[in-house]
């Protein structure tokens, strides 16, 4: 092997290597594993950088729990876009968000 062999050989080796270097990458691939949805991964990093950590990953954890929903992926982000988005659009308040997750448990509990 030359010297120009190994350093190609290098760079495969290293290519199937992913690298987390910040928080919210990691929980972007979090929410992408809890989700089973390994397809859109970039898009949970780019959530999870701008929005809040527990809140993100508590509706993920939540709607993988929901055995009826085929698509979670596309689930979660019709939640947090629809209730979490319209809430701030119409005030800064959080009540809209304390009403979605009391109506979830009532739910889930019947």
């Amino acid at each position: 092997m030359t010297l120009g062999e190994n350093y190609l050989e290098k760079l495969k080796k290293r290519a199937t290597k992913g690298r987390v270097y910040r928080e919210y990458q990691d929980t972007g691939l979090m929410l992408a594993g809890i989700l089973r949805d390994e397809k859109h991964k970039a898009l949970y990093i780019k959530l999870a950088k701008n929005r809040d950590k527990q809140e993100l990953l508590s509706i993920a954890k939540r709607v993988a729990e929901r055995e009826d929903v085929k698509n979670k992926g596309a689930y979660f982000t019709r939640i947090l876009f629809d209730t979490f988005d319209g809430a701030q659009r119409r005030s800064a308040s959080t009540p809209d968000k304390v009403e979605w997750i009391n109506r979830e448990a009532k739910n889930k509990t019947r």
